[in-house]
């Protein structure tokens, strides 16, 4: 049996995508999988290694001006010409997409094959490339139970509630392990601060300012990104990205400071760890992590903190006044464990088999 995993552009698309790989490869352990990606470097960088992976052209699907879309819209017909023979060699027998823009070509190819699919949607206002795609699809898993008012009525008994799919080795930290590699001791309490596969300038602004004062008190275990932070002191430890570390930082924090991607949720979620959220600002994307956040707040009362609005002086006020108070970390903690399911990929795969059938 052969079969096609597609989806990407970032790590919110990737990370979940390789969690259904090591399902699918643990319920059909003789499967021929393949990844159709769009040549991302944190594509290649994360799938290359685990399964045969090809590239397509893709064009961005922007909402907004720009001179790039119409280069963008010569892009999806040539990306689909370029799917439709990939598939056409590959056989497979089902496709399974993640969305982001490079599943628009690969999904579309499909259907025109006749090759059912399955798509994933991570939070609560579907992304364009899924919504273009909801018609073309046989199944769509969603992350969030509110989604599903989100696609067109006529489409909602595809819809099946699963969560997102995780990592399963990000629950298999080790405290002494993290202690070692990140160099902590065992007096202060360690904050972990990270934006993302991509880091997050505008919020490493932020912790900039307050990183002097943290430091006296606390461990500051930081994932920057791009935008590193020029600042040195023994309790700050700062990393352009953590592969297999980051289950260690999770583990060993007693505290996040996180966007609210749906993978960053649900990982944190799945760890029961209090944290604070500070989604994407409205300016620089559709809204869709504040939905995301908003939803765990009315769930756990975690603090969703708003970018535009979201001072320095206010930042350090939320963290100092969280980790001060072991009841409030101990109630956060123990809600965020029960809000989701910790079996999404497990799911996913059982919705390609019945898909099979």
């Amino acid at each position: 049996m052969r079969i096609v995993i597609t989806g990407g552009g970032t790590g919110g698309h990737v990370i979940p995508n390789l969690a259904v790989v090591a399902e699918l490869k643990k319920r059909y352990p003789d499967a021929d999988l393949l990844y159709i990606g769009s040549g991302a470097e944190i594509e290649e960088k994360l799938v290359k290694d685990k399964i045969p992976y090809r590239k397509v052209a893709c064009g961005k699907l922007r909402r907004y001006f720009s001179l790039l879309n119409f280069w963008d819209l010569i892009k999806v017909p040539f990306g689909i010409l370029q799917s439709f023979f990939i598939l056409i060699k590959f056989r497979p027998k089902i496709i399974f997409g993640k969305g982001g823009y490079v599943s628009v070509p690969v999904v579309i190819a499909g259907s025109i094959l006749g090759i059912p699919t399955v798509i994933h949607e991570s939070d609560i206002h579907p992304g364009l490339a899924n919504r273009i795609l909801a018609r073309f699809v046989k199944k769509i898993a969603i992350a969030f139970p509110d989604a599903k008012k989100n696609f067109k009525e006529k489409l909602r008994s595809k819809i099946v509630t699963v969560g997102n799919p995780i990592r399963k080795e990000i629950l298999r930290g080790d405290i002494k392990r993290a202690q070692k590699f990140f160099n902590l001791n065992q007096e202060q309490a360690v904050i972990f601060i990270t934006g993302g596969s991509q880091g997050a300038k505008s919020l490493n602004l932020k912790i900039a300012e307050i990183l002097p004062h943290l430091v006296v008190d606390f461990q500051v275990i930081h994932q920057y990104g791009k935008s590193p932070i020029i600042f040195k002191h023994p309790n700050y430890h700062a990393y352009d990205f953590l592969g297999k570390e980051m289950a260690d930082a999770y583990v060993i924090a007693d505290l996040l400071i996180s966007r609210a991607g749906a993978n960053a949720i649900f990982e944190i979620a799945a760890l029961g760890k209090p944290c604070i959220f500070i989604p994407l600002s409205l300016k620089v994307s559709r809204g869709d992590q504040l939905l995301n956040a908003n939803f765990v707040k009315e769930k756990t009362g975690v603090p969703v903190l708003e970018q535009d609005d979201l001072s320095a002086v206010q930042l350090e006020r939320v963290i100092r006044g969280l980790l001060e108070d072991e009841e409030e970390l101990e109630k956060i903690s123990g809600k965020m464990k029960t809000i989701f399911p910790t079996d999404a990929a497990k799911k996913i795969v059982d919705l390609i088999g019945q898909c099979l059938t």
